[in-house]
């Protein structure tokens, strides 16, 4: 029989010399613990193996038991937190599903991570009812089970038509996938109301034909697994607001074996193995253990792998406390050693230098300068011999060009930085720092106390820097491409300015604007969505928009985007105005093309069409604490101040050095 919270409190006493607190006795009651499992749990506890150690002068592995070992080899895996620093501002979530997350509200509860969690059904022909209002939730994960869209009957129906017959197979996953658009079309209805996750279907962990048969044909089960998987992709991508949760990757990561139910249940189930109907498999002629008795199950792992993936895809979507520039070193950070110092050039073996977790770490970069962050070096070094250096350890791999901005000299690194920070108009709270030396680490963060430096050990650098919510984005758009060579542009573009008076810089730089209407799921939605959420220094009102928010814009109003370029690059969409009826609810731009006349000829073109059906045209600026810069921004343009909010008659003057072709 399970054990009860006294049997668990008289466990911990006798082992612990402790009460166990009423969180933990509903975590441990929530999985059906038996005596055994509660023995092994508390005999391989930490707070045990420490007391056993302190009585018998034993030592042990402390590795094993330090707080990054279990933060990276727990449920955590997947989603590395070393970036996050704001916590994720979450009201309640929704989970749309069967069995499997049912008991989910409860488990997440008392594990004290997180509270506010509903669960509704999938009914087959209509759409779920939430217990709250849509808007009272933060996402919806839909849980779609795989007897929902193909059951035990269709399995068996797809095993009698045997091997080969590929048309009954073919005529079979078309009915499938019916079935999985129902479910979508039932379990997504609040998508303009929250963004919606969707877990991918499993399938079985080995081929029904066996493991040298053919895997490329849909009359294997993989396979037509996979190729449902990938119609549900498909699905999901012509959807506005909905996302793919691949619990295939998360079962793959946690181990197949530990957790998929197809070892004992019919392939059809796909879920956990429980101890379900374990009570009538007690009275057979030998009465048996619990299911899970028999195999290494770890549901809790799973459940919290998956409810870390959603925060992060929610945290990624919100783009909180987002990661614009990543800073490097280059001795034992960048290659293996302090090649400057210990080597000639002659000598130096690229293979040695790199191989391992230095090539892992340059992947790793030349995969976010793809997502649009920059690449900073900042090194104490002799610049060029550091040059010759990088140029024969990665041979073009990687290379110098990749990095935005370079800083190898003998300056303080807290001074590079200052700099580096400066070209690329970005806050410390934007920026990561990763370098080998403890001492260079706690100098820079005593300059810089918003700046993440990066603490793990250098086997967790590449997880950290791909893996983490921070460094990720929901679409890869031109200008996030493009962002190293814009930034080596202002560069460019600055020191013109250094050397001109300001009406010759400025008439010299041959600005051009173009100022168009955004439509809800364009290209250009993605770039405003993206670009309204991560600005901070240029922000009228520092408000965060959800896709569905951005999107209603369109029923009252408008959304409006400016590319920019000048005579050095294409900077592409750097300016987003959102408005409503009279009035500009927000404005924000890139600090690129900040001081050249941008934002002034974009609010005279968006006065002047709000002013074509309004008497007036208004605005307001909120004050956060990063957007100094366009607090002036409606005074430089003219308006007038009135309790607390800026107004216009009349749309303004345009700069004459910039050039616009208008589409409001």
């Amino acid at each position: 029989m399970p054990l009860t919270g006294e049997d668990i409190q008289a466990v911990y006493r006798a082992l612990h010399h402790r009460e166990i607190s009423p969180i933990e006795i509903e975590n441990w009651l929530s999985t059906g613990v038996n005596l055994e499992t509660l023995l092994k749990g508390s005999l391989n506890s930490r707070e045990f193996r420490d007391r056993l150690a302190r009585e018998n002068n034993i030592v042990l592995d402390e590795f094993r038991w330090s707080k990054d070992y279990l933060e990276h080899n727990g449920p955590r895996f997947r989603v590395p937190r070393e970036l996050q620093v704001t916590p994720t501002p979450l009201k309640r979530v929704l989970l749309v599903g069967h069995c499997l997350l049912e008991s989910w509200p409860v488990r997440l509860k008392a594990l004290g991570v997180v509270d506010g969690v509903d669960h509704v059904l999938l009914a087959p022909n209509e759409p779920p009812v939430a217990p709250h209002p849509p808007d009272a939730y933060s996402f919806q994960v839909l849980h779609i089970a795989n007897r929902y869209v193909f059951s035990d009957h269709d399995v068996m129906i797809w095993i009698r038509a045997g091997c080969g017959e590929i048309a009954e197979s073919d005529a079979l996953l078309q009915m499938v996938k019916s079935n999985l658009d129902r479910a979508l079309r039932f379990g997504t209805v609040w998508r303009d109301k929250m963004p919606v996750f969707v877990t991918n279907l499993m399938p079985p962990q080995q081929d029904f034909n066996g493991r040298l048969a053919p895997r490329l044909q849909t009359d294997s089960i993989r396979f037509f697994f996979a190729r449902l998987n990938d119609y549900l992709r498909e699905a999901v991508a012509k959807l506005a607001n909905v996302y793919v949760l691949d619990v295939e990757e998360i079962f793959a990561s946690i181990g197949t074996r530990q957790l998929l139910d197809d070892s004992v249940l019919v392939s059809a189930h796909a879920s956990i193995l429980s101890d379900g109907f374990h009570e009538e498999d007690r009275k057979r002629l030998v009465p048996s253990r619990r299911p899970t008795e028999y195999y290494d199950i770890k549901p809790h792992d799973f459940m919290l792998s998956v409810w870390y993936e959603a925060e992060a895809m929610y945290r990624t979507l919100r783009q909180i406390d987002q990661v614009k520039m990543v800073c490097v070193d280059l001795d034992d950070t960048l290659w293996r050693g302090v090649l400057a110092e210990e080597a000639e050039l002659d000598d130096i073996d690229p293979m040695l230098a790199s191989e391992g977790w230095p090539i892992g770490v340059a992947e790793a970069l030349a995969v976010l300068k793809r997502r649009g962050v920059l690449l900073c070096i900042l090194s104490k070094n002799t610049e060029d011999r550091a040059r010759a250096i990088f140029e024969k350890v990665y041979q073009s791999k990687l290379r110098l060009d990749d990095f935005a901005i370079v800083k190898i000299n003998w300056l303080p690194k807290a001074e590079n930085m200052r700099a580096a920070m400066s070209e690329a108009n970005l806050l410390p709270s934007s920026v990561v720092f990763l370098d080998d030396s403890p001492v260079e680490r706690a100098e820079m963060k005593k300059a810089f106390p918003q700046i993440r430096v990066i603490e793990a050990s250098h086997y967790y650098w590449r997880r950290i820097l791909l893996w983490s919510a921070e460094t990720q984005t929901t679409t890869i758009t031109p200008e996030s491409a493009r962002r190293t060579e814009m930034v080596r542009a202002q560069v460019q573009r600055e020191t013109l300015r250094a050397d001109s008076s300001r009406e010759d810089f400025l008439a010299s730089l041959k600005l051009r604007m173009e100022i168009a209407l955004v439509k809800p799921n364009s290209k250009r939605f993605e770039r405003a969505l993206e670009l309204l959420n991560k600005s901070n220094q240029f922000n009228t009102t520092g408000r965060r928009w959800t896709a569905q928010e951005l999107a209603a814009v369109e029923r009252d109003g408008f959304v409006a985007t400016v590319a920019v370029g000048d005579k050095f690059t294409d900077y592409g969409d750097t300016l987003i105005a959102v408005v409503r009826g009279d009035r500009i609810e927000q404005l924000v731009m890139s600090c690129r093309v900040i001081g050249l006349g941008v934002e002034q000829a974009a609010v005279a073109a968006i006065a002047r069409r709000v002013l074509a059906g309004h008497p007036r045209v208004v605005a307001r600026i909120v004050e956060t604490n990063a957007n100094i810069l366009a607090r002036d921004l409606f005074a430089r343009c003219g308006w007038t101040l009135t309790d607390g909010e800026w107004s216009a008659t009349a749309p303004g003057e345009t700069p004459a050095h910039v050039g616009i072709a208008s589409g409001l």
